[in-house]
């Protein structure tokens, strides 16, 4: 049997890609990315303004201007007290011990940040002053999927670019990061950030990317509110909004939009990287189920039939259970090895959901399906049943087996993988052969990683 395809990097390098980009706490929902070339700013509210490029200014030799940075003073070499003074002192720094110091280090730990586009400045009533940059990649910033090369994802999928947020308040100073994507996802991407927290000042933020109908933007925490125009740029109307307080997740947000008020919370906006929605948008479609053949006599109720089986499967009567498998060889050693393992509650409280069905023959049928628990989230998993003499529809004891596998229950002996012909060439499984021999996959449950 085979584990799921992993949702590739993206389900664990995309968080971590983005929780850099986001930066101090932030979630991240919606998304949204930049045209070639970055954006322009288009228009701005009364509270904000184009910023244009410093001038340049030379430090005096004599002072310096606040800003500018003033010559160093050469230093001079005090003569010792006395010669003996002066060897005494000349041979403790060549030890390493005494006053001398010894060998100390270097860390070339500086570099250039490349030159960006300025999106916009904005200064807030208590002299705040708010600065975001932008940064733009050729691409999706995760790449695409190889084999898949004619296939793209949704724009709001991946980002294409972050944005650098300065905050330059009274009492602290700060840069932060958000993701920046080609189009916002329900027409709303929020990524939150924090600053002052060095300096005992902390206020709490978010970048949101709103949809062109947008007019305004309020941002609401328990401990202060903040309401703005959003800018227009080429790549679509941004708003950063600050309070002060500490970084929370009871916040809220309100759009005026042109139909009306949209009140939006995090709970709004979290999209699950497992969820339906996100995975057929954000990757390449899973392999097909056979075409569909000649028909049962009664299709609807023979797949009522089929779907029965299915949840008959987890019922607690064992002996019912094995009457809804072809071949029940192995099975029942290996529920008893679940319900005394690590996974009897996950696998207890999983629900499995038949997401698509189709009908080989009058006496085959193939499903696609995910199951869901408390250890993880396996999708796109595939079964077959199979008309028995009786005329009951029976579960393939493969599309069994690989189930247990996963609670680390594997019958005996093992089953193959349950995969469709058209996955035969999918990279996502090995592309090797099923028939009798199952593709090598890693699954990885609570962070124990096996092969099956």
């Amino acid at each position: 049997m085979t584990a799921s395809p992993p949702v590739r990097g993206r389900l664990v390098a995309i968080t971590g890609a983005i929780a850099v980009l986001a930066a101090a706490g932030g979630f991240l929902v919606g998304r949204a990315s930049a045209p070639d070339g970055g954006p322009r700013v288009a228009s701005a509210p009364s509270a904000t303004s184009a910023t244009s490029a410093p001038s340049e200014t030379s430090p005096s030799a004599s002072s310096a201007s606040p800003g500018e940075i003033a010559e160093a003073p050469v230093a001079t070499e005090a003569p010792a007290s006395s010669a003996d003074e002066s060897t005494a002192a000349t041979v403790a720094a060549a030890d390493g011990v005494g006053g001398g110091g010894g060998i100390g280090s270097w860390s070339p730990n500086a570099y250039p940040e490349p030159a960006q586009t300025v999106v916009f400045e904005r200064t807030l009533d208590d002299g705040t002053v708010i600065r975001v940059h932008g940064q733009w990649f050729d691409g999706d910033m995760y790449g695409g999927w190889p084999g898949f090369e004619d296939w793209e994802p949704a724009a709001w999928c991946q980002p294409t670019g972050n944005l650098r947020v300065a905050i330059a308040a009274p009492d602290s100073i700060n840069v932060s990061w958000a993701p920046w994507y080609r189009e916002a996802k329900d027409g709303l991407a929020v990524s939150t950030f924090a600053t002052g927290y060095v300096e005992s000042a902390p206020r709490f933020g978010v970048v949101a990317q709103v949809g062109a109908d947008v007019t305004s933007v309020t941002l609401t925490t328990p401990t202060g509110t903040d309401t703005a125009v959003p800018v227009s740029s080429e790549a679509g109307p941004v708003v950063v909004l600050l309070v002060p307080g500490p970084i929370t997740d009871d916040l809220q947000l309100e759009l005026e939009r042109s139909s009306g008020t949209q009140t939006a919370t995090p709970s709004d906006l979290m999209e699950s990287w497992n969820s339906p929605e996100f995975r057929d948008a954000c990757q390449p479609p899973p392999p097909a189920l056979p075409e569909p053949g000649e028909q049962p006599a009664d299709a609807a109720a023979a797949e009522a039939a089929v779907r029965d089986s299915f949840d008959t499967i987890r019922a607690e009567d064992i002996g019912a259970r094995l009457e809804v498998i072809d071949d029940g060889t192995g099975i029942e050693a290996a529920w008893a090895a679940i319900a005394a393992g690590q996974y009897a509650e996950a696998a207890a409280g999983a629900t499995f959901t038949i997401r698509e069905f189709v009908f080989s023959s009058p006496t085959e049928a193939w499903f696609r399906y995910d199951i869901e628990s408390s250890a993880g989230t396996f999708t796109d998993r595939y079964g077959r049943a199979v008309l028995g003499g009786d005329g009951t529809w029976l579960l393939t004891r493969d599309t069994v087996c690989q189930d247990l596998a996963l609670a680390l229950a594997p019958c005996e002996p093992p089953g193959s993988a349950v995969l469709p012909p058209s996955a035969e060439n999918d990279p996502r499984y090995g592309a090797v052969p099923f028939e009798g021999e199952a593709p090598v996959a890693t699954t990885i449950v609570d962070g124990i990683e096996f092969s099956l």
